[in-house]
């Protein structure tokens, strides 16, 4: 069930998107390989909080919130996912949308939850949750509306939508 936008609105905003889609070639995730030195810091420095902090013995919400908290401060980077001309993975520490922070958290806590601390785990969490059925296919294959991404993560138990407990009312 969705809740936002109408859904002849939600399909008029999709067959636009998807009328400019051209299939890329498959871009394999930041998981294959090494971090750029001042990522691979960051996240270094964030699994050692969650390590000293036991974090893993925590509830995710609880992780998500410590580890957000230790990246308080960075600043607001809009289109970050866009810029490279071709489908890859992004990942920033150094500044966040809004999507991109609640990815990055959870992606982070998923793993520390698991106790897997390593950057590959990290990478094929954010990956599983950015793009349809976890595959990198181009810029198509990216979700690129919270809803969207809401409703696949919580039809995968990734997260759980409260949109209706929370009184939401479908639209459409």
């Amino acid at each position: 069930m969705r809740y936002g936008l109408p859904l002849w609105i939600s399909g008029l905003l999709a067959l636009g998107l998807l009328s400019g889609c051209q299939r890329a070639a498959s871009t394999p995730g930041a998981g294959s390989s090494a971090p750029p030195d001042s990522t691979h810091e960051r996240f270094e420095a964030l699994m050692a909080v969650a390590k000293q902090q036991a974090l893993h013995e925590q509830p995710i919400g609880t992780v998500m919130t410590t580890l957000g908290q230790e990246v308080l401060g960075a600043p607001y980077l809009a289109g970050t996912l866009d810029k490279p001309t071709t489908e890859r993975l992004v990942v920033r520490f150094d500044g966040y949308d809004c999507v991109t922070f609640v990815e990055a958290m959870l992606a982070l806590a998923r793993g520390v939850v698991q106790q897997e601390y390593d950057y590959a785990t990290f990478a094929e969490h954010l990956t599983d949750q950015r793009y349809r059925n976890g595959v990198i296919n181009g810029y198509c294959s990216r979700m690129h509306y919270f809803t969207e991404w809401i409703d696949r993560n919580d039809a995968r138990g990734t997260v759980r939508s409260l949109s209706a407990a929370l009184g939401g009312v479908p639209l459409g």
